[in-house]
C-alpha cells in the first residue's frame, strides 16, 4: 500500500472536522422538515377553453383503431394520474369514423386519424424517443414519430401530466403531482423535444422488472425484445463450442470450455452463424438489433488471437477483426432478407469489449476526421457497413473521472473513433454505475455522470445502456442513482445537484435534510479518497475500496449520527402518519445499511456481543424488506451473513 496514504488516513480527525463543518453548513441551507415544494407555475399558455370544470370533463382520448396495446398502456397512464388528481378519468375511444373539427375537445394520442387530417405536419428528427405536442383548436394532438417504432407518445403523455397537474415521477412508488385538482384549462402547446441519448435503458433490480417504473423514467424496457433479437455475449450461445465438439468443427474456435471463442477465420463457422441468426430474424417481426458479442473471457479469436502480427496487419486491431466478421455476416444475409423481409432494417451489433475495445481508424489531420484503417495491402477490411454497429463497453474506465478529464483523453479519442467510421444509428454503449465487487460501497461517480451524457450526446452516441446491479437491490443510492441516470440521459444539461436535492425532498420527504447531508458528507469523504490514494481508489467497478484505511471509525461514526438524526426527523410521524412513518425508516435504514456492512468487517471489537448481534438481525431484517440477495457480484448475502454470526 502506499505510505503516504497510510500516514493519511491514520489521522482523520482534522478531515472529518471539514467534513462535518461542510454537513452542517448544507444541513442549514436545505432547512428541516420540509413538504416538497408545488412546482413551477405552467410553462405554457393557458387558454379559455375549458378542459376540466367542478371535477367534470367533455374531453376524450382519441387511439389509431389499428394502434394496439402499447397506445392503450399510454392512454391508461394518462388516466391513472389524471384521476388521482380530479377525481375523474377520460373516455378512451377509437379514431374509427371521427373527423377533426376546431371545436371538438379531443386529446389525440399517435398517429390518428384526427391528425392526418388535421394539416398538423409532425416534425422530422424525432427519433425513438421524441415527441410533438400540437394545440390545435379544441384538441391536443400528441405523438411520436408516425413510421417505425417510437416510445414518443407515451413520453409527451408525461410532459402534458407535467404541465397540466405538475406530475414528476422520482421512483416506483413516489411521484408529484397536484391534488384536489377541480378547475382545468387547455394549455396550448407548440413544443418539440428530443432526448439527449436517443435510447435510454438502466440495469438496476429495483427497476428492471417493472415496466411502468422504466415507462416512468422514460427508459426502455431491459433487454426489450422490440429492439433485441439477441442480447450479451451470444457468439458462443450461437455457435456453441460445448455442443458442436466433433472433429469437423475442430477449427471453429480457439480454446475450450468457458475460454473458448470462435475462430473468425472459419468460413464454414461463419455460414453456420448467419444460419443462426435467420432463426431469431424469422421468429422475431419487431426487433431490430442482432447482437453478435464475442465470450465474456479474455481470449481472442481468428487472427489476433493465433497470429496477432498478421491480425494487426489486416485489422490494426481486435475491434477490426469483429467489424469484418459482421461486415461478413450482414453480407451473407441480405440476399434472403430482400426475398423475405424486404424493406426490413436489421443492424448487426458487436461488442466493442476488452480486446475489441479500440476503433479500426486513423485520423487524417486534412478533414479533422477519423478513417477506417487501410491495411498495407491497399485494401479496407474494416469500414462497418451501414447496417453494422458496436456496443461499446469499456468495463476498465474509472468512472469517478468525467470522460473529458484529460487522464480519459484517450477514451474520449477512440468514442469520436468510432462515430466517425459508423453509420448514424449505430453507436451504442454499455456503461458501467455500480462496484460489482462490493454493493454496500457507492462507486463514486455521482460527479461525472452529467459531463459523460453531455459528452456522449455531443458526439451522437445512439443508445446507452446503464449497468448497475441487475442481480440485486442494493443500499447504495439505488433510486437517486435511476432518477439522476434517466434525467441526465433524458436532458443532459439539466444540473444534478438540483436534480438531487429534487430527489431527497419527495423521497426522503422530513428526513431529506439528515440525507441531503450523508450525500454531501460522503461525496467530500470520496473526493478525498479519490485525491490523496488515486492508484487504489477510484471508479473502476471491479476495485476493492472497502478497505478499512478508506473507511475509519470515526468516519462511520458521523455516518452513523447522520442516520441517528434522520429517524429523529420522522420520529413524530409514528402517531401521525404510521405508513409513511415506515416508508421512510425503511429508506432510511437501507442507507444505513452502509455503516453497519463496514462495522461488521472492521469494527466487531467495538461492541458488546449482544449489541453486535442485535445489529446483525437488524441489518438482515432490512434485506428482506428490501429483497437484497447478493452482496457483490456472485456472493450471496446470506453466506455472508451467517459468517458474521459464525463469527461472534
Amino acid at each position: 500500500m502506499n505510505g503516504k496514504m497510510k500516514k493519511i488516513i491514520k489521522k482523520p480527525a482534522a478531515i472529518l472536522a471539514v467534513i462535518m463543518a461542510v454537513s452542517f453548513m448544507m444541513s442549514a441551507l436545505t432547512g428541516c422538515g420540509k413538504k416538497p415544494p408545488a412546482g413551477d407555475p405552467p410553462k405554457f399558455e393557458v387558454t379559455d377553453v375549458v378542459l376540466l370544470r367542478h371535477g367534470y370533463s367533455e374531453y376524450k382520448i382519441v387511439l389509431p383503431k389499428d394502434g394496439g396495446s402499447l397506445l392503450e398502456t399510454y392512454a391508461g397512464e394518462f388516466n391513472f394520474f389524471f384521476e388521482q388528481a380530479t377525481g375523474s378519468r377520460l373516455p378512451v375511444i377509437s379514431d374509427e369514423g371521427l373527423s377533426y373539427s376546431n371545436t371538438a375537445k379531443y386529446i389525440s394520442l399517435g398517429d390518428t386519424s384526427l391528425l392526418r387530417a388535421s394539416g398538423i405536419e409532425v416534425p422530422d428528427g424525432l427519433g425513438v424517443g421524441g415527441y410533438y405536442i400540437k394545440t390545435l383548436g379544441n384538441t391536443l394532438f400528441l405523438t411520436g414519430r408516425t413510421e417505425g417504432r417510437s416510445e414518443g407518445t407515451l413520453y409527451a403523455v408525461y410532459e402534458l401530466l407535467e404541465g397540466l397537474l405538475n406530475y414528476r415521477c422520482y421512483a416506483a412508488d413516489v411521484w408529484r403531482l397536484n391534488t384536489g385538482v377541480t378547475e382545468l384549462n387547455l394549455l396550448k402547446y407548440d413544443l418539440k423535444v428530443v432526448p439527449s441519448i436517443p435510447q435510454r435503458t438502466l440495469g438496476f433490480a429495483s427497476a428492471i422488472n417493472d415496466e411502468y417504473y422504466m415507462m416512468r423514467m422514460r427508459a426502455e424496457q431491459y433487454c426489450d425484445s422490440r429492439t433485441w433479437f439477441t442480447t450479451g455475449h451470444s457468439q458462443t450461445q450461437l455457435v456453441n463450442p460445448t455442443e458442436l465438439t466433433g472433429p469437423e468443427y475442430a477449427d471453429w474456435f480457439v480454446g475450450s470450455g468457458h475460454d473458448a471463442t470462435l475462430n473468425y477465420q472459419s468460413i464454414p463457422m461463419r455460414n453456420y452463424m448467419a444460419e443462426e441468426v435467420k432463426r431469431y430474424i424469422s421468429g422475431n417481426s419487431a426487433a431490430k438489433v442482432v447482437m453478435l458479442g464475442q465470450a465474456d473471457n479474455f481470449t481472442c479469436g481468428g487472427l489476433v488471437g493465433t497470429n496477432p502480427a498478421a491480425g494487426r496487419e489486416k485489422y490494426m486491431n481486435g475491434g477490426g477483426e469483429q467489424i469484418e466478421f459482421l461486415n461478413y455476416i450482414a453480407e451473407y444475409l441480405e440476399p434472403w432478407l430482400h426475398e423475405n423481409f424486404p424493406g426490413r432494417e436489421i443492424i448487426y451489433m458487436m461488442f466493442a469489449y476488452h480486446y475489441s475495445e479500440a476503433a479500426p481508424a486513423e485520423f487524417n489531420a486534412e478533414t479533422g476526421k477519423y478513417e477506417p484503417y487501410v491495411a498495407p495491402d491497399g485494401n479496407c477490411y474494416v469500414k462497418p457497413r451501414d447496417d453494422v454497429g458496436i456496443y461499446w463497453a469499456p468495463i476498465g474506465m474509472d468512472y469517478a473521472k468525467s470522460i473529458t478529464n484529460p487522464a480519459l483523453a484517450g477514451i474520449a479519442e477512440n468514442v469520436r473513433a468510432w462515430r466517425d467510421i459508423l453509420a448514424p444509428g449505430n453507436f451504442y454503449h454499455w456503461a458501467y454505475c455500480a462496484n460489482v465487487a462490493d454493493y454496500f460501497i457507492n462507486l463514486p461517480n455521482f460527479g461525472s455522470m452529467a459531463d459523460n451524457y453531455r459528452f456522449y450526446a455531443e458526439v451522437g452516441l445512439d443508445f446507452i445502456f446503464e449497468q448497475g446491479p441487475v442481480d440485486s437491490v442494493t443500499a447504495t443510492f439505488e433510486e437517486l442513482r435511476i432518477f439522476l441516470h434517466a434525467s441526465l440521459m433524458w436532458d443532459a444539461n439539466q444540473d444534478p445537484v438540483k436534480l438531487t436535492k429534487e430527489f431527497f425532498e419527495h423521497y426522503y420527504r422530513e428526513a431529506a435534510p439528515a440525507v441531503q447531508e450523508y450525500y454531501d458528507t460522503l461525496r467530500s469523504w470520496h473526493q478525498h479518497l479519490l485525491e490523496a490514494w488515486p492508484s487504489a481508489f477510484n471508479g473502476n467497478i471491479y476495485f476493492h475500496i472497502w478497505a478499512s484505511e478508506f473507511w475509519p471509525k470515526p468516519i462511520m461514526d458521523n455516518f452513523q449520527r447522520i442516520f441517528d438524526s434522520g429517524c429523529a426527523m420522522i420520529a413524530p410521524l409514528a402517531a401521525t402518519d404510521p405508513v409513511q412513518y415506515q416508508k421512510l425508516t425503511n429508506r432510511i435504514k437501507r442507507l444505513n445499511m452502509t455503516v453497519w456492512y463496514i462495522n461488521f468487517k472492521y469494527y466487531k471489537t467495538y461492541f458488546t456481543n449482544a449489541a453486535y448481534n442485535a445489529m446483525i438481525d437488524e441489518f438482515e431484517h432490512y434485506t428482506i424488506v428490501w429483497n437484497m440477495i447478493q452482496g457483490a457480484e456472485g456472493q450471496w448475502l446470506g453466506d455472508l451473513i451467517q459468517s458474521w454470526r459464525d463469527g461472534v
